[in-house]
């Protein structure tokens, strides 16, 4: 990516572009996984603070580290420096794609050239002695990674080739492991071997596990409860659903936020950072964007595949939640859960009129 090379003065050449047009946000993906990730976002901040433009990062969940982010996000905003952390509700669990996965990308020298790799040269890779010797020596280094090489109980498998593989499903890393003997990436490397080269692999609960700590961080005024990303990685994990689990899990059954704060956060807040003019409030002369529900008719459910891309390519997808209806500038586009084929809606800009 461009921006993880450049460099002051090419970021701010163009923050200020942004500055003359007097509107826009930035939006940040920290290196997380690196050494210096709170003084690069802090230096980008900075540069953004000082022509009062808002920045929003994403990659924050709630783990170990999460009061230190929270801390800087409040010491930057004491220095006038807009800075949202965006948070997702959702337990981030990844499945592994065997074709395209970022999972192992903090592991160039092993386990990532695998992923790279077409069908043929994957097997061979993983037959290769000198290639083992890499990955078991890559893997024992790297600290951080989001395949949770250090926490082997979090990946699981869910789908195997061969009945004599079958036994397996349900069960963890952790346990083929301990079962059978060895280094870790060694007994990966044999069951993946044994697959196909290509078995379901989920690593389950990789941040946000604990549910009381994502509801005291969603409910921080510094958080934006954002970052679906529902339209990426679409056969990793299904990113579409926020807005009812918050609704459901944290409105309903904890009581994280109340009813009226987390509309708020989910419709008025957003719209008020990002610049989205005429939207987010329900007033006379508003654009009707509008979501019908009750909350007691809501339910967040399981991810699904289904074929439906072009060519019949597979994703997941999170059936629909229970609203009773959706508006897009005051036209019907979905009725109890139901597509009405209107299509009114239309990219929109930053304070841009998009009626």
């Amino acid at each position: 990516m461009p921006s993880r090379h450049a460099d002051g003065a090419e970021f701010d050449a163009l923050l200020d572009v942004l500055a003359r047009q007097g509107r826009g946000v930035v939006e940040y993906v920290p290196d997380l996984l690196g050494p210096d990730a709170a003084a690069a976002l802090t230096d980008l901040a900075r540069r953004c603070g000082h022509r009062s433009i808002p920045l929003t990062w994403t990659g924050f969940t709630h783990n170990p580290g999460t009061p230190a982010w929270l801390e800087l996000t409040r010491s930057l905003a004491e220095e006038g420096v807009e800075s949202y952390p965006q948070l997702s509700p959702r337990t981030v669990d990844f499945r592994l794609n065997w074709s395209s996965s970022m999972m192992f990308m903090s592991m160039p020298e092993g386990w990532h050239r695998v992923v790279a790799a077409d069908p043929a040269q994957k097997a061979r890779l993983l037959a290769d002695p000198t290639w083992r010797d890499t990955a078991r020596a890559e893997w024992d280094r790297t600290e951080r990674s989001m395949f949770p090489i250090h926490a082997l109980e979090k990946v699981r498998f869910v789908e195997v080739h061969g009945a004599d593989q079958e036994p397996w499903l349900g069960r963890t890393l952790a346990d083929l492991v301990a079962e059978r003997g060895g280094h870790p990436s060694d007994v990966f490397a044999d069951f993946v071997l044994a697959n196909d080269c290509h078995p379901g692999v989920v690593a389950v609960g990789v941040a946000n596990a604990d549910i009381d700590g994502v509801g005291r961080t969603l409910a921080d005024p510094s958080v934006l409860i954002s970052s679906s990303d529902a339209g990426a990685h679409m056969q990793m994990l299904c990113a579409s659903g926020d807005p009812t689990l918050v609704l459901t899990r944290h409105v309903r059954e904890r009581s994280d936020l109340g009813l009226e704060q987390a509309v708020h956060e989910l419709t008025g807040r957003q719209a008020a950072v990002f610049g989205f003019g005429e939207r987010g409030t329900v007033v006379e002369g508003a654009i009707a964007d509008l979501v019908v529900f009750a909350l007691d008719e809501l339910h967040y459910d399981d991810d699904v595949f289904v074929e439906d891309l072009p060519g019949g390519g597979a994703r997941l997808r999170r059936p629909e939640g229970g609203y009773r209806a959706t508006l897009v500038a005051g036209e019907a586009v979905q009725l109890g859960g139901r597509l009405t084929g209107a299509l009114p809606g239309r990219v929109i800009g930053n304070e841009s009129d998009a009626r």
